[in-house]
């Protein structure tokens, strides 16, 4: 088979011709149409008929290019920068500074400064007076108060001094009362008088027998001697209970 596009005898089946890579179409993979295409028949004349139905041709098949194999640039080395010598700084002479003219705002200004500062100072010195009485006032009062207190202190100790001498003297107090009590008790239950004006035996309160002349006995004692209870001072009979 023969290449269309460069002529090639091609003796391989291919689908591209191996020398300028063109589509290759073989005899058997053609349609009907192509192959009467390629070599027409001569019919002989016949009267006019209707022309035959002809299915329409497949576009033909379009090879993808060959890949090109990519070849990496040849190294180069590279250039050294030619050597440039710096230039020498120009110098350049300074210029003189120009002094500018004072005006009046600089003296205005200073003396608004001036004036702040000055009644800043007033006031820092008022305020600091008024705070130096006010703890001078602070001072004398807590002085005043110490002095209280210490007086009080004084008045507290010499209270609880009279504190503990009174409460010793009730203590002493308080045993005589319990002495003293025990023998009104011992007395007031167990002993009774009797005198010789009446029969009867009485208690120590009693208005009925004779403070001239009289005995003291136990009530036992005074039933042992006939004596009978007072009807006044012993009005429920003996004088079992207090």
């Amino acid at each position: 088979m023969k290449c269309k596009n460069c002529g090639k005898e091609i003796t391989e089946r291919k689908p591209f011709c191996t020398e300028c890579g063109a589509p290759l179409v073989w005899e058997d993979e053609m349609k009907p149409t192509e192959i009467m295409n390629e070599a027409p028949v001569q019919q002989p004349y016949a009267a006019a008929a209707a022309p035959a139905y002809q299915a329409p041709a497949a576009p033909a098949y379009t090879a993808p290019a060959p890949q090109q194999t990519y070849a990496p640039p040849a190294y180069q080395a590279p250039t050294a920068p030619a050597y440039k010598a710096p230039s020498a700084p120009v110098y350049a002479a300074p210029q003189p500074v120009r002094e500018k003219k004072k005006g009046n705002g600089g003296k205005i200004a200073l003396i608004i400064v001036t004036v702040v500062l000055a009644l800043a100072l007033i006031a820092a010195g008022v305020v600091a007076f008024l705070l130096y009485r006010e703890n001078q006032e602070l001072a004398d009062t807590v002085s005043s108060l110490e002095t209280e207190n210490a007086t009080l202190n004084q008045e507290v100790k010499k209270q609880s001094d009279d504190y503990d001498s009174l409460m010793e003297e009730y203590d002493l107090l308080l045993d005589d009362y319990n002495d003293i009590w025990d023998e009104y008790s011992f007395y007031n239950w167990n002993a009774v008088v009797c005198s010789e004006d009446n029969q009867y035996y009485h208690t120590y309160d009693c208005t009925d027998w004779n403070r001239d002349y009289f005995w003291i006995f136990n009530s036992e004692y005074a039933k042992y001697k006939e004596y009978t209870p007072c009807p006044n001072c012993q009005p429920q009979g003996d004088m079992d209970e207090p």
